[in-house]
């Protein structure tokens, strides 16, 4: 059983159309019920197929009882999926996970500021009692936040060297970008900036701050002002 009347026009068609060629509808089985018998007679292409032009197919009760088994077995699967994901970690995977960061930790340098001050900020959390991390927290925290502020104060210190400040156009992580700590209490920032002078002729430049960390006080200062080579 291939044919089916088109429920516009009346006329036979096959249901593996993409629409009556007799008059050109897009749903020709629209609303057109399939008995039990019927539908069986069809793959699943075929029964996907007349679903799309509008049909209903009709199943048995043992079939339909299967599919919602399948159904409910699919979305249960996702469910404990989403439960195991979402919800509360073990006491193994937390064990597991802060093993993780006391060992990342034992293989960075000290100079690497941020990654410390962000593993310490984690450890702390999970051990809130720990003394020494709560201190290599705040000691690291300390020397993140001088990088930052170094980097705004050269921001705002390039503009100043501009007699138009207006045009500053900063050029960050290109040839002339860097950013480093020779020891835990020295920051060095490099970088590239445009501006346009009285004339209003567009030129590159280069410049470059020492900021140091003193007993909790910072110091910013220019090292270097040139023109950009390119």
């Amino acid at each position: 059983m291939n044919l089916k009347k088109c429920n516009d026009c009346q006329q036979e068609i096959s249901i593996n159309v993409d629409s009556c060629p007799k008059c050109g509808s897009k749903k020709p089985f629209k609303n057109v019920i399939l008995s039990i018998e019927e539908t069986s007679e069809l793959n699943f292409i075929e029964i996907k197929k007349f679903m799309e032009l509008g049909g209903i197919p009709t199943y048995s009760r043992a079939k339909n009882i299967f599919a919602y088994l399948i159904m409910g077995m699919f979305l249960g699967i996702i469910l404990i999926f989403f439960i195991k994901a979402l919800g509360p970690k073990s006491e193994e995977e937390i064990r597991l996970e802060n093993e993780a960061l006391i060992s990342k930790i034992k293989t960075l340098s000290a100079k690497d500021i941020y990654e410390n001050y962000s593993l310490y900020e984690k450890l702390i959390k999970a051990f809130p009692d720990n003394k020494q991390y709560k201190e290599k927290y705040e000691f690291y925290k300390n020397r993140y936040d001088m990088q930052v502020e170094c980097e705004i104060e050269a921001t705002q210190n390039n503009k100043k060297l501009l007699n138009n400040p207006t045009t500053y156009d900063e050029s960050l992580y290109d040839g002339y970008y860097q950013s480093y700590w020779t020891n835990t209490d020295e920051y060095y920032y490099q970088l590239s900036f445009k501006g346009k002078n009285s004339f209003g002729v567009e030129q590159k430049f280069v410049t470059k701050y020492r900021c140091t960390y003193n007993n909790g006080k910072t110091t910013f200062k220019q090292i270097a002002f040139n023109k950009a080579l390119d």
